[in-house]
Order: structure tokens, then sequence, then C-alpha cells
């Protein structure tokens, strides 16, 4: 249990602020309970906002993609805002074509450049 805890970690930044950093091939992040791990951390920790970082993640297939944004629904649908950093432009290319909508979705080149602006 606690592997498979450390393969989806949320890092706590502040009382209301934390962290999801995802690194490496982002094959390994796919599970059927890669979502429900998130949102149960970002709320066990109760967090107010939530900021993916992708910086790590050198490309990203279709299916990841669309699983990630809809990870970022329901922890908008739990109150956590969710912030999303790093993406590079394969991910925002596969993002664009399966249509995701990052209206509402806060975004920053650099990790530090959104932690700066949320704290």
């Amino acid at each position: 249990m606690l592997i498979s805890e450390l393969s989806t970690p949320v890092i706590s930044i502040s009382d209301t602020v934390g962290v999801l950093p995802l690194t490496g091939r982002i094959d390994d992040y796919k599970s059927s309970d890669f979502a429900e791990k998130i949102m149960a951390q970002a709320k066990d920790l109760e967090f107010s906002c939530l900021i993916i970082d992708l910086s790590g993640v050198p490309s990203i297939d279709t299916m990841m993609t669309n699983e990630l944004f809809q990870v970022v629904n329901m922890l908008e649908l739990l109150g956590i805002d969710t912030t999303i950093t790093g993406i590079r432009p394969e991910i925002a290319l596969t993002a664009v074509q399966l249509g995701v909508d990052f209206s509402e979705t806060k975004t920053y080149g650099k990790l530090k450049d959104a932690v700066r602006n949320l704290l």
C-alpha cells in the first residue's frame, strides 16, 4: 500500500497548497486508482489548491492527457483549485487536439512561478 501511495505523492507546501510532481514516463501513472489517490490525498490534507507539475514528464499520450484533465475537473468539484505547471509543447498539442478547455485552469511555465503567486 505504501509503495502505491508513493507513486502519486501529493506534497504539502503550506496549510492550503500542495504539489503533485509527476515525473518520468506518464505510462507509470496509468492505473484505475490514479485519480482516486490524488483526490483522497488532496482532500485529506485539506488543500484549497493543488499544483500538478508536469516538468518531469517528457511526453504524454491522449488517454493519459484526458485522464489528467478529468482529475482537474474532479478536484474542482471537491472545491480544490488546480494549477498546472511545466506543460511541454507536446503535452499542449495533445490537450488542444483533445479539445481540453483551459479557460478555467491556471497554468504556469514553471513550478516556482505558481508557488510564488499562490503563496
